[in-house]
């Protein structure tokens, strides 16, 4: 019912109680309160004797009605919205686990135990970042699940640059500005057995109206609002994310990665610079110099070019 009445005043901008309750078929009393409700989440409603009401600005939520009116790809995207909770990721676990339907999206206003991959903690700004998580169920196998991490980057990469950000990829999942300062990060788990993937999560964190950040990353993050000098609407950003990683998944789905390679490869960086890759059987050194069609990186180390599926890699600046 807010829905329809919030769609109902962005297109007419006005328009009386009485009509609205005829529309809907309902008291102009259930009006009132459903008009009271939305104020509550931060819409700026404006209501006058003889004139009705008037819709004068949206609120900054992460909801169905903010994102949903911006989407304009061919997955039926449906968001659940939370104001607080611990992780969007175990949320989107959770409803994943019961049996919530493919393109399901999980977004939060605030977490409290935020978390970006191996553990490390994800600083929220309650208002000013992008807290998501999508829930697929691809038909795919498994072996091309790891490439979901380099396509959401891809994705979050284009709605950033979309803003008029200069933005690069550093393998496999952090979304950087021009001069390394990270924006965004990707967490990727999945549910599967040898043949096939249950379910799938593409976590995405994104810094949109952060005007600070606080130690130890303060040096070391940004914000698209900073890069671009001007708060930015966060649904509207949520919103090109989806349509574009949209696109992409469609693409992955049918022909594989290899065609988005390229994509990845336009904002790649840190190849051809020598590196550090931290993976669970231990640190290497070498030159980054590619990724292949499976999305692995390619390391040029000192007993020749290793293919590394998986970690952590670092620049050396020494």
């Amino acid at each position: 019912m807010r829905e329809q009445i919030l769609a109902i005043l962005r297109e007419q901008r006005q328009i009386s109680g009485e009509e609205l309750s005829r529309r809907l078929g309902v008291s102009r009393v259930a009006v009132g309160k459903h008009i009271q409700a939305l104020r509550k989440r931060g819409y700026v409603i404006e209501a006058a004797p003889r004139s009705g009401y008037r819709f004068i600005a949206a609120a900054d939520i992460l909801d169905q009605a903010e994102i949903g009116i911006h989407l304009n790809g061919a997955i039926p995207w449906r968001i659940e919205h939370y104001a607080r909770l611990e992780t969007t990721m175990r949320e989107a676990r959770s409803l994943a686990l019961a049996g919530a339907p493919a393109f399901t999206v999980v977004t939060a206003e605030q977490q409290t135990a935020g978390q970006g991959r191996l553990q490390r903690q994800w600083q929220n700004s309650p208002g000013e970042d992008i807290c998501m998580t999508l829930l697929l169920r691809p038909a795919f196998a498994p072996s091309i699940a790891q490439t979901l991490t380099l396509v959401a980057a891809v994705a979050t990469a284009e709605a950033a640059r979309g803003c008029g950000a200069d933005i690069r990829i550093k393998w496999p999942n952090d979304v950087l500005a021009a001069d390394g300062r990270k924006l965004a990060g990707i967490k990727c788990e999945m549910n599967a057995d040898i043949d096939s993937v249950e379910w799938l999560l593409v976590g995405i964190g994104f810094n949109v109206n952060n005007t600070a950040f606080a130690p130890p990353i303060a040096d070391i993050a940004c914000s698209l609002r900073q890069l671009c000098g001007r708060p930015v609407e966060r649904a509207r950003v949520a919103a090109a994310i989806l349509d574009s990683f949209g696109k992409k998944y469609q693409l992955l789905c049918e022909q594989g990665f290899a065609p988005l390679r390229e994509q990845w490869l336009s904002y790649a960086a840190a190849l051809g610079r020598p590196v550090r890759v931290s993976t669970l059987g231990g640190s290497l050194q070498g030159v980054a110099l590619d990724i292949d069609a499976d999305g692995c990186l390619l390391l040029q180390t000192a007993d020749g070019v290793l293919k590394i599926t998986g970690g952590d890699m670092i620049v050396d600046e020494s």
